[in-house]
């Protein structure tokens, strides 16, 4: 056996260096034509990717020459199987007797559709379903309410879609049965024949304008927001408060009396926390 020619050791020792290959991040001999170790280095002739085995070409150009079919993302499924050349699609999605996929939801894309795109709890949980409802009644309906699209606005809004939907069907229900759409008699059926609706409804009455709220409600609400106010100063200040806030009342109280344009409890309820701001409370 003959030894080693030490010219050609000083030789390779000179042209490789020894590093982590970017490749691989092994710590490896790299090679200077390429700057990867020799594993790393070997690519594919044809296509330029990298390849494991000692032929000239990778799996998937050996397979495209010899006309059989290669591996990669199925178009209609999306899993990395052996695909048709000419469809690209795996076997199954290929094959026709296999049922396609059904369509999933277009907002959690967990499920499948049930209804508009959209899985069953997509569906009954999303305002366009009160909406909609609200559109397919008032079809039925042969004089809706002016306050019919409203109603459905403020529904889907403030209240759960599947109460909401509820609402408004049963609400249309009774406008059919009692052939009325004034507020206050809706209100007054609702009492009798539909309890569950009396809240909702007078809520939104009361909110757009078409019922006016109880006698003394407003006072009483206004009256009460003064007093948490009120309460919430430090204890030196608190009378000064309460002198101003009376104040303010007895310059209502005139101004009625006079015919004059009387200051709104907003105002007044501004005007306490406006004093008590620049007293030097928050």
């Amino acid at each position: 056996m003959t030894a080693p020619d030490p010219t050609a050791l000083t030789d390779l020792a000179s042209r490789t260096v020894k590093d982590n290959c970017p490749a691989c991040h092994r710590l490896r001999w790299l090679r200077p034509d390429t700057g990867r170790c020799a594993w790393c280095s070997r690519t594919c002739t044809i296509c330029g990717a990298p390849r494991r085995s000692t032929e000239q070409q990778c799996a998937t150009c050996r397979r495209s020459a010899t006309g059989r079919p290669g591996r990669g993302q199925c178009r209609h499924c999306g899993r990395r199987r052996v695909l048709d050349a000419a469809t690209r699609r795996c076997r199954a999605c290929t094959d026709t007797a296999t049922p396609p996929s059904p369509p999933r939801c277009e907002r959690c894309s967990a499920s499948r559709q049930w209804a508009k795109g959209l899985c069953k709890r997509c569906y009954e949980h999303s305002p366009h379903t009160v909406l909609s409802r609200a559109a397919g009644w008032a079809k039925r309906i042969p004089a809706p309410p002016s306050w019919w699209s409203d109603l459905a606005a403020h529904l889907a809004e403030h209240r759960h879609p599947i109460y909401a939907a509820d609402v408004v069907a049963t609400t249309a229900r009774l406008i059919l049965a009692t052939t009325t759409s004034d507020p206050r008699t809706l209100l007054g059926h609702a009492h009798n024949s539909a309890p569950e609706l009396v809240g909702a409804l007078t809520d939104f009455f009361r909110t757009h304008g078409h019922l006016a709220p109880p006698p003394g409600l407003a006072d009483q609400r206004a009256a009460a927001r003064r007093s948490r106010r009120i309460e919430a100063t430090p204890a030196p200040l608190r009378p000064q408060a309460e002198r101003f806030a009376h104040f303010l009342l007895v310059q209502r109280e005139q101004a009625q009396q006079l015919g004059l344009r009387p200051n709104q409890l907003k105002t007044i309820e501004w005007a306490v926390r406006e004093d008590m701001s620049h007293s030097g409370v928050a």
